[in-house]
């Protein structure tokens, strides 16, 4: 019988995988798919009496270690033919209580007997191996170790199958088994902890250990020597954009949405990544590919998007708090120095820049950016302009809990314009879909003949493109819009826009004075964003650059604060400037505003549609992303002019 409720995800296990049911796992498992075969192939032709190729599963917090460790376990159990040679014993994540080998066999013994008693086997049994544990500690504490081993090696046999020792957090534990290497008492060999772990692990055929660990045993010198090239190294790399659906089909099939699950729901789920395939997008360059953080942003993938998306990202910072905040404490002082350093700039920063912020040498520098990449924590990027890198972290998410948690008010105010990554979860269609519905219920709410039909259906007709060939039928729309309302500064803007690219300029300068002043007059009244947008082009032809970017920033000012229509016009009004040889223009006002920051994917794209060179070289992948789609509007809506 299935093992698994039906359960939302705000309810769903993000940290503890081994909570979740066994048909939950199963389900949700649709990546390292390779990975776990190798692992079980490698289980199965491992010989009889012939010791294993230990393996060590390595990757940044939050790749999937921890849920393959519990999949290769169920694997094995799933499996009559394996499960009759072989036993997956799931130890705790976190070894606290393991400062000794004794401590850590004795752990052994403990989680065997839960297993052997899930199992069914006899009280008796169980009762004696109680029996036998509580006597070990009765022992000398220098016969404690090889009593605790010899009692497991006599379980083993006892019980016909070998041992798969599935042990999460293998670096902390053998951080803390080191602790010995100065302090504790020796074996009588003379050996530390950790090379009296590696002669029993080379020696048992009886015990398969498959390890898990944040970095490579190698990166850290307290306990390379001793297992050095010892373990076979499985390492978990970032998700791909196709392992990323993959994902969010599985989440939405096992956990649902909106208390729904299911085929259906996942069908529904791939239909809207179809859709919007910028969400996805936008959604692998803020994880940085990481299946845990992913997880945590299904359900605003899945949400409608019409909420508030401020609040909404407080909350998700927050909710990532404990594990970003794991991360940071998890390194050494100088290296958590410099993380910071990058995390502070945002942009990709250089060598010789991070030098001289950091007070830390190049040569030692290089040899911490090189861990740091190793470990997952930065990437190097091109730098703008240039052919050389520069460093920035992997997960943008990451940064921005950082500089929203750790820096100056100034700094988080700056940063608003990184909540509008999440306008790229607005197709170019829901935008337009949005703009029509909003013009005709709203811009001409307040027609004073109460034509509304008549209008809209002018505007609707004049909507569609701006390709030359419907110059004619759009002009005598808006005329037929002017005779409905001849105070709304819409219908003359607009014949305005189309006699300059028609390059009648003459005509075109009267029709923006005209525009200028109706919207200048409507304004006054009620700061409307369209008679800001219309006031923004019209100054924009003009030169009157004081009066364009005045209505810049009250445009850029809403849309920074959550306004939807305000940042649709700003991206209507990049492809409308364009069309009329404006966009770089209009980008250099932006550049003049108080939030170039959060309007810089439009500059970016107007630089790259107007052909200049290395536009978007160095840009950070989100900002990219965003100008891309910016700019494939400005294409798209420019085409045939």
């Amino acid at each position: 019988m299935p093992d698994n409720s039906a359960t939302s995800l705000s309810t769903t296990v993000k940290y503890n995988p081994h909570l979740w049911g066994k048909d939950q796992l199963r389900a949700i498992f649709v990546l390292r798919t390779r990975e776990l075969d190798e692992v079980i192939a490698r289980i199965r032709a491992t010989e009889t009496n012939k010791v294993p190729q230990h393996l060590l599963i390595t990757g940044t917090r939050g790749m999937g270690k921890s849920t393959l460790l519990n999949r290769i376990a169920l694997a094995i159990a799933d499996d009559m033919e394996l499960s009759a040679q072989w036993l997956a014993l799931l130890l705790p994540e976190e070894q606290y209580t393991v400062a000794s080998l004794t401590e850590l066999w004795l752990n052994v013994l403990g989680v065997f007997a839960d297993t052997l008693e899930h199992e069914g086997v006899s009280f008796q049994a169980l009762n004696q191996l109680s029996f036998d544990v509580a006597n070990i500690k009765t022992l000398a504490a220098n016969e404690q170790e090889a009593a605790a081993l010899n009692l497991l090696t006599h379980w083993i046999k006892q019980s016909g199958r070998r041992l798969v020792l599935c042990i999460d957090s293998t670096d902390q534990l053998f951080a803390s088994l080191n602790q010995d290497a100065t302090k504790a008492a020796k074996h009588s060999t003379g050996s530390t902890q950790l090379w009296r772990l590696r002669k029993t692990l080379s020696h048992c055929p009886d015990l398969f250990w498959i390890g898990a660990s944040y970095q490579s045993l190698e990166s850290t010198q307290q306990y390379s020597d001793a297992f050095h090239d010892f373990f076979e190294v499985l390492e978990l790399r970032a998700l791909t954009l196709d392992e990323m659906r993959q994902t969010m089909l599985a989440l939405a099939q096992t956990f649902g949405i909106a208390n729904a699950q299911g085929q259906a729901v996942a069908e529904q789920m791939a239909r809207n990544m179809d859709a919007r395939p910028e969400r996805l997008k936008t959604l692998r360059m803020m994880t940085g590919g990481n299946p845990r953080t992913t997880t945590i942003l299904y359900e605003l993938f899945a949400a409608s998007g019409q909420e508030d998306l401020q609040n909404d990202l407080k909350a998700l910072l927050d909710l990532m708090t404990p594990l970003y905040k794991a991360r940071m404490e998890q390194l050494a002082e100088q290296p958590r120095k410099i993380l910071a350093h990058i995390m502070e700039y945002w942009a990709p920063i250089a060598l010789g820049e991070l030098a001289q912020i950091s007070n830390i040498p190049n040569t030692t520098l290089s040899g911490q950016l090189k861990r740091l990449e190793l470990d997952g924590f930065i990437e190097k990027v091109k730098l703008p302009g240039t052919s050389r890198s520069g460093y920035q972290t992997s997960e943008r998410l990451f940064n921005i809990w950082y500089l929203m948690r750790y820096t100056p008010r100034w700094i988080r105010q700056k940063l608003t314009w990184l909540v509008e990554f999440m306008r790229l979860w607005y197709s170019t269609e829901e935008l337009r879909g949005l703009a029509s519905t909003r013009s005709q219920a709203h811009s001409y709410g307040g027609l004073r003949d109460g034509k509304h039909l008549e209008l809209s259906i002018a505007y609707a007709a004049a909507l569609p493109d701006n390709c030359r060939e419907r110059y004619p039928e759009a002009e005598e729309a808006y005329c037929q819009a002017e005779q409905l309302d001849p105070f709304h500064p819409y219908p003359v803007l607009n014949r305005a826009r189309l006699a300059a690219q028609r390059g009648q300029f003459d005509l075109a300068n009267e029709l923006y004075r005209s525009a200028a002043k109706l919207a200048a007059d409507q304004a006054s009244e009620n700061n409307d964003i369209d008679f800001q947008a219309s006031l923004l082009q019209a100054h924009l032809f003009l030169n009157n650059r004081d009066a364009a970017r005045l209505a810049l920033e009250n445009l850029a000012q809403a849309a920074s604060t959550g306004d939807d229509w305000a940042w649709s016009k700003l991206r209507e009004q990049a492809y409308e400037l364009q069309a009329i040889k404006l966009g770089l223009a209009f980008s250099e006002l932006i550049a003049e505003s108080h939030y170039a920051d959060f309007l810089l994917p439009l500059s970016l794209a107007l630089r790259a549609a107007n052909q200049v060179p290395e536009a978007l070289d160095g840009v950070a992948a989100e900002i990219k992303n965003m100008a891309e789609q910016v700019l494939a509007e400005i294409t798209a809506n420019n085409k045939g002019n």
